[in-house]
């Protein structure tokens, strides 16, 4: 079971590299000597997406691979919780791309076994892109010094 998820995370284009974007936060499972283990997977853009109609409905399906920009550092929490950081691996681009679709599964976490007898839980976390200026701006035609004489008149519009 997760306890807490950032489900909707921003970070400026220009954030350092190993910056914490996210955090998640699962129960560890009491019957379980492992540890909860936590995957982030990106969903890809650029692969085709194809469909298929089945009784009037349409089925979409993604892509997920590992992610290349994200990935989760180990945070030690309190007894019986595993703790994760969404960190960055990589530089984001805002005009590349400015939203990333990131899924986090936890691995190995508490279930409720009358319910359900898998040890996986996988929520869907955004992640957008803030703009920052990457060049200064570059005036044309404009002197770089603007002389004003003491004698003139000071008009208000």
């Amino acid at each position: 079971m997760l306890i807490t998820i950032n489900y909707l995370c921003s970070s400026f284009q220009n954030t350092q590299l190993n910056t914490t974007v996210g955090y998640i936060r699962a129960r560890d499972n009491p019957s379980s000597y492992l540890p909860v283990v936590f995957e982030v997977t990106v969903r890809s853009q650029n692969l085709e997406q194809y469909q298929k109609k089945s009784k009037h409905l349409l089925f979409y399906n993604f892509t997920f691979k590992g992610s290349p920009k994200f990935w989760i550092k180990y945070v030690f929490g309190p007894k019986g919780v595993s703790q994760g950081a969404l960190q960055l691996k990589e530089s984001l681009d805002y005009e590349a791309q400015n939203v990333y679709y990131v899924q986090v599964a936890a691995i190995n976490t508490w279930t409720d076994r009358e319910v359900d007898t898998r040890n996986i839980i996988v929520l869907s976390m955004c992640i957008v892109v803030e703009d920052a200026p990457d060049t200064p701006p570059h005036f044309v035609g404009v002197p770089p010094v603007v002389v004003v004489n003491d004698n003139t008149k000071m008009v208000s519009c």
